[in-house]
Protein backbone atom coordinates (compact mmCIF):
# COMPACT_ATOMS: atom_id res chain seq x y z
CA UNK A 1 0.00 0.00 0.00
CA UNK A 2 1.44 3.37 -1.08
CA UNK A 3 1.62 6.03 1.59
CA UNK A 4 0.71 9.58 0.61
CA UNK A 5 2.72 12.12 2.60
CA UNK A 6 1.56 15.70 3.06
CA UNK A 7 2.73 18.76 4.91
CA UNK A 8 1.14 19.28 8.32
CA UNK A 9 -1.32 22.05 9.06
CA UNK A 10 1.47 24.55 9.84
CA UNK A 11 3.29 23.92 6.53
CA UNK A 12 6.74 23.65 8.14
CA UNK A 13 7.57 21.27 5.29
CA UNK A 14 6.98 22.56 1.74
CA UNK A 15 3.89 20.77 0.36
CA UNK A 16 5.74 20.05 -2.90
CA UNK A 17 8.46 18.17 -0.98
CA UNK A 18 6.32 16.30 1.56
CA UNK A 19 5.97 13.11 -0.50
CA UNK A 20 9.68 12.95 -1.35
CA UNK A 21 10.72 13.66 2.24
CA UNK A 22 8.21 11.20 3.68
CA UNK A 23 9.28 8.38 1.37
CA UNK A 24 12.96 9.01 2.14
CA UNK A 25 12.32 9.09 5.90
CA UNK A 26 10.41 5.83 5.58
CA UNK A 27 13.39 4.24 3.80
CA UNK A 28 15.73 5.55 6.51
CA UNK A 29 13.46 4.12 9.17
CA UNK A 30 13.34 0.69 7.57
CA UNK A 31 17.13 0.69 7.30
CA UNK A 32 17.45 1.62 10.98
CA UNK A 33 15.37 -1.00 12.83
CA UNK A 34 12.10 0.90 12.23
CA UNK A 35 13.15 3.92 14.24
CA UNK A 36 14.38 7.45 13.64
CA UNK A 37 16.02 10.08 15.79
CA UNK A 38 16.66 13.72 14.85
CA UNK A 39 20.41 13.08 15.04
CA UNK A 40 20.17 10.14 12.64
CA UNK A 41 18.10 12.21 10.19
CA UNK A 42 20.63 15.09 10.27
CA UNK A 43 23.49 12.61 9.78
CA UNK A 44 21.80 11.15 6.69
CA UNK A 45 20.88 14.61 5.36
CA UNK A 46 24.51 15.81 5.38
CA UNK A 47 25.21 14.21 2.02
CA UNK A 48 24.40 16.56 -0.85
CA UNK A 49 22.78 13.58 -2.59
CA UNK A 50 20.25 13.20 0.22
CA UNK A 51 16.75 14.40 -0.66
CA UNK A 52 16.69 16.11 2.75
CA UNK A 53 19.93 18.05 2.29
CA UNK A 54 18.23 21.22 1.03
CA UNK A 55 15.82 21.29 3.98
CA UNK A 56 18.63 22.04 6.43
CA UNK A 57 20.86 25.09 6.86
CA UNK A 58 24.47 23.89 6.55
CA UNK A 59 26.33 27.20 6.82
CA UNK A 60 27.42 27.21 10.45
CA UNK A 61 27.27 31.00 10.82
CA UNK A 62 23.71 31.11 9.46
CA UNK A 63 22.76 28.03 11.47
CA UNK A 64 24.16 29.62 14.62
CA UNK A 65 22.15 32.80 14.01
CA UNK A 66 19.02 30.76 13.25
CA UNK A 67 19.53 28.75 16.44
CA UNK A 68 19.78 31.94 18.51
CA UNK A 69 16.56 33.19 16.87
CA UNK A 70 14.95 29.88 17.83
CA UNK A 71 16.22 30.29 21.38
CA UNK A 72 14.81 33.84 21.54
CA UNK A 73 11.45 32.55 20.25
CA UNK A 74 11.49 29.83 22.89
CA UNK A 75 12.30 32.39 25.57
CA UNK A 76 9.41 34.63 24.52
CA UNK A 77 7.06 31.64 24.34
CA UNK A 78 7.95 30.35 27.80
CA UNK A 79 7.86 33.43 30.03
CA UNK A 80 4.67 33.57 32.06
CA UNK A 81 3.10 36.20 34.25
CA UNK A 82 0.89 35.74 37.30
CA UNK A 83 -2.38 37.66 37.08
CA UNK A 84 -4.41 38.57 40.15
CA UNK A 85 -7.70 40.39 39.65
CA UNK A 86 -9.99 41.29 42.51
CA UNK A 87 -11.39 38.26 44.30
CA UNK A 88 -10.29 35.70 41.68
CA UNK A 89 -7.54 33.27 42.48
CA UNK A 90 -4.20 34.16 40.88
CA UNK A 91 -3.58 32.48 37.54
CA UNK A 92 -0.46 32.16 35.44
CA UNK A 93 -0.55 32.81 31.68
CA UNK A 94 1.91 33.47 28.87
CA UNK A 95 3.32 36.99 29.18
CA UNK A 96 4.10 37.57 25.50
CA UNK A 97 1.96 36.64 22.52
CA UNK A 98 2.87 36.50 18.84
CA UNK A 99 0.78 38.66 16.50
CA UNK A 100 1.02 40.22 13.05
CA UNK A 101 1.67 43.92 13.36
CA UNK A 102 0.51 45.00 9.91
CA UNK A 103 -2.52 44.26 7.78
CA UNK A 104 -0.60 42.22 5.18
CA UNK A 105 0.31 39.70 7.89
CA UNK A 106 4.05 39.63 7.24
CA UNK A 107 5.59 41.36 10.24
CA UNK A 108 5.34 39.06 13.23
CA UNK A 109 6.00 40.60 16.65
CA UNK A 110 5.57 39.66 20.30
CA UNK A 111 3.47 41.90 22.53
CA UNK A 112 2.58 41.82 26.20
CA UNK A 113 -0.68 40.06 27.07
CA UNK A 114 -2.03 43.46 28.24
CA UNK A 115 -1.54 44.86 24.73
CA UNK A 116 -3.54 41.99 23.26
CA UNK A 117 -6.33 42.62 25.76
CA UNK A 118 -6.55 46.23 24.56
CA UNK A 119 -6.46 45.50 20.81
CA UNK A 120 -9.38 43.74 19.08
CA UNK A 121 -7.31 42.80 16.02
CA UNK A 122 -4.65 41.18 18.19
CA UNK A 123 -7.33 39.38 20.20
CA UNK A 124 -8.83 37.95 17.00
CA UNK A 125 -5.39 36.84 15.80
CA UNK A 126 -4.68 35.06 19.08
CA UNK A 127 -8.06 33.31 19.04
CA UNK A 128 -7.60 32.22 15.41
CA UNK A 129 -4.10 30.93 16.14
CA UNK A 130 -5.35 29.03 19.18
CA UNK A 131 -8.06 27.47 17.06
CA UNK A 132 -5.58 26.46 14.32
CA UNK A 133 -3.43 24.82 17.01
CA UNK A 134 -6.49 23.05 18.37
CA UNK A 135 -7.39 21.73 14.91
CA UNK A 136 -3.77 20.64 14.47
CA UNK A 137 -3.92 18.77 17.77
CA UNK A 138 -7.15 17.12 16.68
CA UNK A 139 -5.56 16.08 13.37
CA UNK A 140 -2.54 14.57 15.16
CA UNK A 141 -4.70 12.49 17.49
CA UNK A 142 -7.74 11.75 15.30
CA UNK A 143 -7.09 8.00 15.33
CA UNK A 144 -7.78 7.80 19.07
CA UNK A 145 -11.49 7.19 19.52
CA UNK A 146 -11.10 7.76 23.27
CA UNK A 147 -10.81 11.48 22.51
CA UNK A 148 -14.10 11.56 20.60
CA UNK A 149 -15.88 13.80 23.11
CA UNK A 150 -13.14 16.39 22.80
CA UNK A 151 -13.21 16.14 19.00
CA UNK A 152 -16.97 16.69 19.07
CA UNK A 153 -16.56 19.82 21.17
CA UNK A 154 -13.89 21.13 18.79
CA UNK A 155 -16.14 20.52 15.77
CA UNK A 156 -19.12 22.15 17.51
CA UNK A 157 -17.05 25.21 18.38
CA UNK A 158 -15.63 25.30 14.86
CA UNK A 159 -19.16 25.46 13.42
CA UNK A 160 -20.36 27.98 16.00
CA UNK A 161 -17.46 30.37 15.38
CA UNK A 162 -17.28 29.74 11.64
CA UNK A 163 -13.63 28.73 11.63
CA UNK A 164 -12.38 26.75 8.64
CA UNK A 165 -9.49 24.30 8.62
Amino acid sequence: MKKVFKSSYNRAVPEAKAQEYGEYLLRLMKANDDRLTPGFVVEKARSQESPLHGYFEWDNKNAGDLWRLQQATSLLNHIEVEITTGEEEARTIRAFLNVKEDTNGKDSIYVLIDTVADNEDYQQQVIEKAFRELIGWKERYKTYKELGLIFGAIEETQKKLGFQK
